[in-house]
């Protein structure tokens, strides 16, 4: 997603087999209401689901669009309830016209589940115990499996399981490692229907470590509940914990405008999750716009910040500016994106009248308003006597453009105009000599 003048608006890639190609995302409500996009499937090359929220003012609805191979478009998607958020946070679809969305309603304390059955978005009863759902996966249309954290009325939370079987949604026995800890599960993938993973975090010791469940069908010699018999799976935790959270944000320093030609300053500040300045790390800026990129690497200091200054040759107009922080064992990674708008170069137009009798010469110089030393080669001046139009000529490489005067207009105490019109890169100009 990009966030312009902290308004999220939803973003979308698509990778052509060689880069990541941006692609209009549709902007569903006002300018000032926020669109987010969480998951996305594809059923076919042709046929793609991407889900996520969308806020209307008072609370988080629900958002879905559409890729039907030329563009995506926003399809209406039921919500529970108008006053509190309702988000979808996970999609799968098994054919075009099965596909399911899960997430979360009443302020993410209970489930939220929707289908689409080729033509619409409806809802699909789900059991309600605090439950928030993060993920979906179908290995057929009538074998699907859910999951997230369930939170109960005193902590811990607990991981969360839920299963469809072609008719109904139920919850399924999830193990828990031991002891006073919240446990979330937040993807889940399978091979088949008997070869299942999820995964996601529980805390211990007060740090975060990864969670692994895998499922194990009870027709595999395990009828019945789990029981002395039939024992729960046990989950697989990793001996190293998972990489502490990190920040990384545009600071008040970084400019937001710059003329074309000049020299900017983009500059970010990385941090712990306490705030703590993280120093000696690589942060990349990546400035994109319609058929350009440009990336741009600095380390932080001591207080975190790191700042890069490029002259801007993009085309003027408004780009997307990211900074992002790849993250390692130790920090997790971080984005901040936000947009950067290339103005037009001001310019400046010298004249002057060469010559005397029947060999004067106009002559004009083009150049940069805040760099009047650098000529603008290419462009084109045109002479004026009065409101008659002369002639016109095209600056040389030294920004200088010359017109011999033509014999009606070689009259004593004339005077002559030089004008530059502007194109998409330069503003106009315009100078007076006699």
């Amino acid at each position: 997603m990009a966030k312009i003048n902290s308004v999220y608006y939803a973003h979308i890639k698509h990778w052509d087999g060689t880069s990541w190609v941006p692609v209009v995302a549709p902007h569903k409500g006002l300018p000032t209401q926020s669109d987010i996009l969480y998951d996305v499937v594809c059923a076919t090359t042709s046929d793609c689901t991407a889900v996520g929220a969308q806020w209307t003012g008072t609370a988080y609805q629900t958002l879905t669009e559409r890729w039907d191979g030329t563009s995506w478009t926003v399809v209406e998607s039921p919500n529970v309830s108008t006053e509190r958020d309702n988000i979808l946070s996970g999609v799968e679809c098994v054919s075009a016209t099965e596909c399911w969305a899960v997430g979360s309603t009443d302020n993410y304390m209970q489930a939220l589940i929707e289908r689409w059955d080729g033509s619409s978005w409806s809802l699909v009863e789900a059991p309600q115990t605090g439950f928030n759902l993060a993920a979906v996966t179908c290995v057929s249309a009538t074998d699907c499996w859910a999951v997230g954290p369930g939170f109960t009325p005193t902590s811990p939370a607990k991981s969360l399981l839920m299963r469809w079987d072609g008719t109904s949604w139920s919850t399924a026995p999830s193990p828990d490692p031991g002891g006073p800890h919240s446990n979330h599960l937040s993807a889940i993938a399978c091979v088949s229907s008997s070869d299942c993973w999820a995964v996601g975090h529980h805390l211990a010791t007060n740090r975060a470590r990864t969670l692994a469940l895998r499922y194990v069908p009870r027709s595999q010699g395990c009828p019945g509940e789990p029981g002395p018999n039939c024992p729960s799976p046990t989950p697989t935790e990793s001996e190293s914990p998972l990489p502490e959270i990190s920040e990384v944000a545009f600071t008040a320093g970084s400019a937001t405008a710059g003329q074309f030609s000049d020299t900017t300053r983009f500059e970010a500040r990385l941090a712990d999750a306490s705030g703590e300045p993280l120093a000696g790390e690589m942060l990349t800026f990546t400035l994109t716009g319609e058929g350009s990129q440009r990336e741009f690497t600095a380390t932080t200091g001591a207080d975190g910040i790191a700042s890069v200054t490029p002259k801007l040759t993009e085309h003027p107009g408004a780009h997307q500016l990211t900074v992002r922080f790849a993250g390692h064992d130790i920090q997790a990674g971080s984005a901040d994106v936000t947009v950067f708008v290339v103005e037009k170069e001001d310019t400046a137009l010298d004249m002057q009248v060469q010559g005397q009798g029947n060999s004067k010469t106009l002559t004009a110089r083009l150049t940069d308003l805040d760099s009047p030393g650098d000529g603008i080669a290419g462009r084109t001046i045109q002479f004026y006597s009065g409101s008659e139009l002369i002639g016109s000529a095209e600056t040389n490489q030294d920004g200088v453009a010359a017109l011999p005067i033509p014999p009606p207009y070689r009259g004593a105490n004339r005077t002559y105009d030089a004008v530059f019109s502007g194109d998409d890169f330069f503003l106009a100009s315009a100078a007076t000599a006699g």
